[in-house]
């Protein structure tokens, strides 16, 4: 826009020049240099009209930009006063609640309490119902005749020791004579029983391993043991020895019926036990 305004300036400064030279051009030349200017002022107001309209447009953008901004502004503004709204009547709610239940909470201990105080207290205290059933069962208990005491002569009871029994036995050596080891059937009872419900006296602090030595002392079995990690191990009784009917034959034990997991000198007796020696295949 400047160039033009200045472009036109120096249009009218060379008329003005050629003006002074003379009017050598007659009428012609006036003419001319009129309508030369009037063409030069009639773009000056062009363009002046048109940086009017520019400042206009841009001042328009300006104020639609304020109004927009003031619109948004005021949408945040109205959406956190409803979630602050929401929130105060969320409060409300739960104190309303809260209140509900403790007013029926006061209800509840209210009537417990008054049902208390308005129960009906059976007759009489304690005592005097304690009295009153003695004196029942006293009145319905007939009189009974108690017999005189004699006096028995006293008479001598022989005092027995607790026993204990035990069996040894081989009956699957006999029933698998085929795997016996050579020469070893003389050691063999044809029944397959060494000793059978043998009965020794009971002493305090016997175990099976104890017990086991009287019972071999007193029937001159030959009783073979070796002590081993876990306690005495029983090799061999009455020269029948382990591995002697197979890789995995050997003497193993029973208290009562029942194979117990530890070893002779380790299982406690009480007395009265029934103990079995057996020699498995």
């Amino acid at each position: 826009m400047n160039r033009r305004i200045t472009a036109v300036l120096a249009l009218l400064l060379a008329a003005a020049m050629l003006f002074g030279c003379g009017r050598a051009g007659g009428n012609e030349q006036e003419v001319t240099l009129t309508e030369f200017s009037t063409s030069a002022a009639k773009q000056t107001t062009a363009g002046k009209t048109t940086v009017t309209s520019t400042a206009k447009n841009k001042k328009s953008t300006t104020k639609k930009a304020e109004k927009k901004s003031d619109k948004n502004t005021s949408e945040k503004a109205s959406e956190k006063d409803k979630t602050t709204l929401k929130a105060k009547k969320k409060t409300a709610d739960n104190k309303a609640v809260t209140s509900k239940k403790a007013e029926i909470t006061t209800k509840a201990e209210n009537r417990s309490t008054t049902a208390k105080r308005n129960k009906v207290k059976p007759y009489g205290s304690k005592k005097a119902r304690t009295t009153t059933q003695k004196n029942k069962t006293t009145a319905a208990k007939p009189t009974a005749h108690k017999p005189e005491k004699t006096t028995a002569a006293p008479t001598k009871s022989r005092v027995e020791k607790t026993k204990i029994t035990v069996t040894i036995q081989c009956k699957e050596v006999v029933s698998n004579l085929d795997k016996l080891k050579e020469g070893h059937e003389q050691y063999v009872p044809k029944s397959g029983y060494f000793i059978t419900g043998y009965a020794v006296d009971y002493e305090k602090g016997d175990t099976v391993y104890t017990v086991l030595k009287r019972v071999c002392r007193e029937t001159g079995i030959k009783m073979r043991a070796r002590r081993t990690v876990y306690g005495m191990y029983i090799v061999g009784l009455n020269e029948l020895d382990e591995k002697d009917c197979g890789g995995t034959s050997g003497w193993t034990y029973y208290v009562d019926g029942e194979f117990p997991m530890v070893s002779v000198d380790n299982y406690a007796l009480n007395g009265g036990e029934n103990i079995e020696y057996k020699y498995v295949v």
